[in-house]
């Protein structure tokens, strides 16, 4: 399996980061990006699709009825091995630990540091593909 393989799904409430990961991901050799900024198209589209990775903002605004965490949690709901890597612009560490505990693989913080999300993502890929292997 190689990059063009995997599938990642991008969840954030800001468009413009939506368009500069998804964008980013496609120039990386990631062939199989699907982003959005609702989260209800999140869960649909995960639910059908499984995607091998979710990069879930944690805060989706006041004009969504759920946030990243709880989207966080129906991923591991339906595949409690999906590989999640949230991202915030909070770093309270009470947020951080529940993420943690609700499955999340990585945690980043905005604005986000372009090599510093590259290494971690490249963490996640390593475990989908480990995971991938074992089965």
């Amino acid at each position: 399996m190689d990059k063009s393989e995997i599938r990642i799904m991008v969840l954030d409430d800001e468009e413009g980061i939506v368009f500069f990961v998804k964008n980013l991901l496609i120039r990386k050799g990631y062939g199989q990006v699907f982003a959005t900024t609702n989260p209800m198209e999140a869960l649909e589209h995960y639910r059908k699709e499984k995607s091998d990775i979710c990069i879930l903002d944690v805060f989706l605004g006041s004009a969504h009825e759920i946030d990243g965490l709880k989207v966080l949690a129906e991923v591991k709901k339906i595949n409690p091995q999906a590989v999640c890597l949230m991202v915030s612009r909070m770093e309270e560490e009470a947020i951080v630990e529940k993420a943690k505990d609700l499955g999340a693989e990585k945690y980043c913080f905005k604005p986000i540091e372009l090599k510093n999300f590259i290494e971690t993502l490249n963490s996640c890929v390593d475990k989908v593909l480990t995971l991938k292997r074992a089965v």
